[in-house]
């Protein structure tokens, strides 16, 4: 990865980005429980004949409380493995659905809390 800030650490409290893991401690720039996290949407984008998900992770009241996760990025599966354990009523085929967009279809909402 080389950039700590795009360090994900998933664990039963919720989302910590950025840090350096400590022994047990983590010490990020950013984090959120996953009671805060109230939707979680994305889109696909392709860059030449590749393409990834960016995964939206929206976590309180404010456009700039978004943690954008891509699908290539070294911690992507413990992340989807964290979101599909700690949200309620979220589909299985979640992360299947926001793959199979085509990029530039825009953006689709797979989860929110009050749905």
């Amino acid at each position: 990865m080389g950039w700590n800030e795009n360090s994900f650490f998933v664990d039963e409290w919720g989302i910590r980005v950025g840090g350096v893991p400590d022994g047990a401690l983590i010490c990020p720039y950013r984090s959120f429980p996953w009671n805060a996290v109230n939707q979680l949407s994305g889109y696909t984008v392709a860059e030449g004949r590749y393409s990834f998900v960016v995964l939206e992770i929206h976590h309180g009241d404010t456009e700039e409380d978004v943690e954008e996760v891509l699908s290539d990025w070294q911690d992507f599966a413990a992340v989807a493995t964290g979101i599909s354990t700690h949200l309620p009523r979220l589909r299985p085929n979640w992360l299947d659905t926001l793959s199979a967009l085509s990029p530039g279809a825009g953006r689709l909402t797979v989860w929110s809390r009050g749905a």
